[in-house]
């Protein structure tokens, strides 16, 4: 958990498989970064600081009901949003090695 100042101190194993970070707050949405020296095209490299800036969120919900307007238990469903390459670049933008 962060403190007061928003800043965590994570201990990074010399050898690592790979590493995931996850930032959440309620009310925002939550981001994910990861490093994996197997898929990465720098070799693992790992920044010394990393942001995160999360962005006020909404939360959205329903139901899921037969024809009978009864609920149905049990349904698996997938939210899948169209990200417009300016986006990706506010995204990318938001995710970075950091300098403080």
């Amino acid at each position: 958990m962060t403190g007061a100042d928003g800043i965590v101190a994570i201990t990074v194993p010399v050898e690592y498989e790979i590493i995931r970070l996850w930032a959440t707050q309620p009310g925002r949405v939550g981001m994910f970064a990861q490093w994996w020296p197997e898929k990465q095209q720098d070799g693992g490299q790992i920044p010394n600081r990393f942001r995160f800036t999360l962005e006020p969120g909404t939360e959205i919900g329903g139901f899921v009901k037969n024809e009978q307007g009864q609920p149905i238990a049990g349904v698996r469903w997938k939210f899948k949003e169209q990200v417009s390459a300016a986006s990706r670049l506010a995204i990318a933008t938001r995710m970075k090695p950091d300098a403080f």
